[in-house]
């Protein structure tokens, strides 16, 4: 009996997410398709699949293949497409109407960055030269840093371009759905970050893997020797790569978490150096405002302020939590012998493609320091005064206040209500080069172009008072107050805002 055509048979197409827990209903689909001749599968549905899932469906392909039945997928979904790419399977997983590969990659190797961005139209030629000048009077800056840092290219822009040159996938993992964060690949988080790695898929004895920097073959080696697997490279936008990251070490803390019986003690403590890395890498991760360290009868409490609210994270022992506060104290160049008198200090921190300053403050308590570290993120950007969410009639109200010749605007609320994002969103929308505009703050939290920023220091008696009257001399059209705590700075202040 000859094999008939699988279009007859009615919705012959693949689940949605394609993982382990769906290997007998592929293993059924795959039974009803052994008699046909020719089958074609609808693809369009996938939108999730991690690496036991990929083998899963390229050994029912390879079984129907070797049963004599031709197998294509159709309307094949950004996953499926990804999966393909990453891991070189166009002949294991045949996908119809394939998009046709870009002849840029064989025209592009060999090229210079600045070339394959403008045969791809995303710059001009005066914005190479200019960057190219810029690169070549800074010492360690190469062109695509230069670009970046004044917007004159988007990330994923620069990304793809650098895959092109390199001969290279470009690949979105996060974004496409096929990051498996279950990966047991034994690498050190922290080298994975360093390097701007990551592991995403795997098949069989092969590993796919995205890298931010597709030159770095330190980065390669690290992954083979880790897990003695063939890597097959990808190239991926930074913060793609750092969401991936994020991703894993959720997964990976939560195993952690139901694995654990006993409470922690400080035998398998490790060292307060790489505590504080891990505790803030994790307050980054989860998108934390503030870090709450705080000691108790029993030993310490370590506290992340998210979306307003505080919740408890973990309970450390006494040992490990004055261990920690000092640590914290030595970074922001606080007095480590004075525990009597609070203090202020400020950190710089970087991991990868964060980068972020910590604003310390420590307070004497009954049980000993409490130590208090405000996350400010030297890389975000002011929204527009449209994102912030306002009502319209809230919003018209405002931009008339801003817009007015003279007056005063309070923004007003609790911890981490947005009230300094307000005030840079609206100084972003009034600054122009015909108006001079300052600020006192304490601290900086984001540099805004066309603005002169002053840090109050009341260490060299440097308040907010002494910066507000030296600013009216400045011939100020614009000024803005970090914080009014005082009567004499409301009073110059108020008067400020009097006198236009």
């Amino acid at each position: 009996m000859s094999k008939t055509h699988a279009s007859s048979l009615p919705g012959v197409s693949l689940p949605e997410s394609l993982h382990g827990s769906r290997a007998e209903e592929l293993e059924r689909l795959w039974d009803a398709l052994l008699p046909e001749s020719e089958a074609t599968l609808d693809g369009s549905v996938v939108t999730m699949l991690d690496s036991q899932g990929l083998t899963l469906l390229l050994d029912g392909l390879d079984k129907l293949r070797h049963a004599g039945t031709r197998v294509c997928i159709a309307d094949a979904s950004p996953t499926l497409r990804a999966a393909q790419k990453a891991l070189r399977l166009a002949e294991r997983l045949p996908l119809e109407k394939e998009e046709p590969e870009e002849n840029e990659a064989s025209k592009s190797q060999g090229k210079l960055l600045g070339e394959i961005l403008l045969d791809l139209g995303f710059l001009k030629t005066k914005d190479i030269d200019d960057a190219l000048e810029e690169a070549a009077a800074t010492p360690g800056t190469y062109l695509g840093q230069v670009l970046l840092q004044h917007k004159k290219i988007k990330e994923d822009q620069l990304s793809y371009a650098l895959a092109l040159q390199h001969g290279l996938p470009f690949v979105t993992p996060v974004r496409d759905r096929v990051l498996d964060v279950t990966l047991s690949n034994r690498i050190p988080l922290a080298d994975l970050r360093s390097h701007g790695a990551l592991p995403f898929l795997q098949n069989g004895r092969t590993l796919a893997v995205a890298l931010q920097d597709p030159s770095d073959i330190y980065a390669l080696d690290l992954v083979r020797e880790c897990t003695g697997l063939q890597v097959v490279p990808s190239v991926s936008t930074p913060q793609e790569i750092q969401d991936g990251l994020d991703r894993i070490q959720r997964c990976h803390a939560g195993e952690v978490e139901v694995a654990q019986t006993t409470p922690r003690t400080p035998t398998e403590d490790v060292g307060a150096e790489e505590r504080f890395d891990r505790i803030l890498l994790a307050a980054l991760i989860e998108d934390a405002s503030d870090i709450h360290l705080e000691p108790d009868e029993e030993g310490w409490m370590l506290r992340y302020r998210v979306d307003g609210k505080l919740r408890e994270v973990e309970r450390l022992a006494k040992t490990i939590g004055h261990a920690l506060c000092a640590r914290i104290k030595v970074l922001a160049d606080c007095d480590i012998s004075e525990k009597r008198l609070p203090q202020d200090g400020r950190i710089r921190f970087q991991d990868g493609n964060r980068d972020v300053d910590l604003r310390v403050n420590t307070l004497p308590t009954v049980h000993g320091e409490k130590a208090v570290m405000r996350i400010l993120d030297r890389k975000s950007f002011n929204p527009s005064l449209e994102d912030l969410g306002l009502a319209d009639g809230n919003l018209q109200r405002l931009r008339d206040s801003i817009y007015a010749p003279h007056g005063l605007v309070l923004v007003t609320g609790p911890t981490g209500s947005g009230k300094t994002t307000t005030l840079y969103s609206a100084l972003s929308e009034i600054v122009t080069p015909e108006i001079n505009a300052s600020t006192v703050e304490n601290p900086v939290e984001r540099t805004l172009p066309g603005v002169n920023q002053t840090q109050v220091n009341f260490k060299a008696g440097l308040g907010f008072d002494t910066c507000l009257r030296a600013l009216l001399r400045q011939d100020p059209d614009v000024l803005m107050i970090g914080e009014i705590r005082d009567a004499e700075t409301a009073e110059i202040a108020v008067e400020a805002a009097l006198t236009g």
